[in-house]
């Protein structure tokens, strides 16, 4: 099988251009993901996007998608956004309208909802991961509850 543990059938009725896929494109798409996403579940994010298969610059989107949410969120952390990615893969393509964002505000509230922390709220999400950075020694003062950190 070229795709493990993926539903063809599920894959057609999400996505019929599917049928038009190249499968030595797919075969490179899935070794990309495979290669930039290592430990996540790759075979889902084909499941939730079958477009991931014939995208000729997988890897080119893939690389800036990752490299702008790591300047945007909040975490700033590599690991947290992959897995962001890995959940939301329809953020490869969805970044690529916001190459010029700056901060999190800059993103559709839809995105920043991706980022939030047990279904808190994106202040909560800052302070959790300033938190965690420092090890939990100082919480946030209050009267900076939202400052990025550069």
């Amino acid at each position: 099988r070229v795709l493990p543990d993926v539903n063809i059938a599920r894959l057609a009725v999400n996505d019929p251009d599917i049928f038009y896929a190249d499968i030595s494109t797919g075969l490179r798409a899935v070794i990309v993901l495979v290669e930039v996403m290592p430990g996540r579940d790759v075979m889902s994010m084909v499941s939730k996007q079958p477009k991931l298969l014939w995208q000729e610059d997988l890897a080119g989107r893939l690389g800036r998608a990752i490299a702008l949410l790591i300047k945007l969120h909040p975490s700033r952390d590599e690991d947290v956004v992959k897995d962001m990615i890995a959940e939301h893969p329809e953020l490869i393509w969805r970044m690529e309208y916001y190459t010029k964002a700056t901060m999190i505000d800059d993103l559709p509230i839809e995105i920043q909802n991706m980022m939030v922390v047990a279904d808190q709220s994106i202040g909560y999400t800052f302070r959790y991961y300033r938190n965690r950075r420092t090890n939990y020694q100082a919480e946030l003062s209050s009267s900076e509850p939202f400052e990025q950190q550069t």
